[in-house]
């Protein structure tokens, strides 16, 4: 709900919130902000995320099916835990020991400003003319426009 107090800036975002995260996916990194039913985290599998846990709880994070000291999957609990299909895509996921998760962007079907087939959020916030035509409408400017 748009409140009058609102800026420009943060009622864009919010407008554009459902595609921003539809069309974005976390890298596996110890899997402690990812949750395994609920974040796309798993781009060969249809829905991004296993559709059912078989022993997990459904709020469980990806953390638990992590050697996090060693960076590897723990291939007993995931093949125990998911159906064939999934556990298969999850081990072929790369991990490293160490590593924190990442929140990426990914490419979506079509931008809904210009039309454009291939839409990263770099694009929607740096490319898409017409999204850059709405900043500078508002008299804003991203930081670092030659990037």
């Amino acid at each position: 709900m748009d409140r009058a107090s609102d800026s420009f800036v943060w009622r864009s975002l919010i407008s554009v919130r459902s595609i921003l995260l539809h069309g974005s996916l976390w890298r596996v990194g110890d899997g402690s902000n990812i949750k395994i039913l609920l974040d796309i985290w798993v781009l060969s599998l249809p829905c991004g995320c296993p559709l059912v846990l078989k022993c997990e709880p459904p709020t469980a994070y990806v953390s638990s099916l992590i050697i996090v000291d060693i960076g590897l999957w723990n291939s007993v609990v995931v093949k125990a835990c998911c159906f064939d299909e999934d556990a298969e895509a999850i081990l072929n996921l790369p991990l490293k020991a160490n590593a924190t998760d990442r929140f990426f962007g990914r490419y979506l079907v079509m931008c809904p400003l210009c039309g454009s087939d291939k839409i990263s959020l770099i694009h929607f916030l740096k490319f898409c003319a017409r999204s850059r035509l709405r900043w500078k409408c508002a008299g804003l400017s991203l930081k670092g426009e030659s990037w």
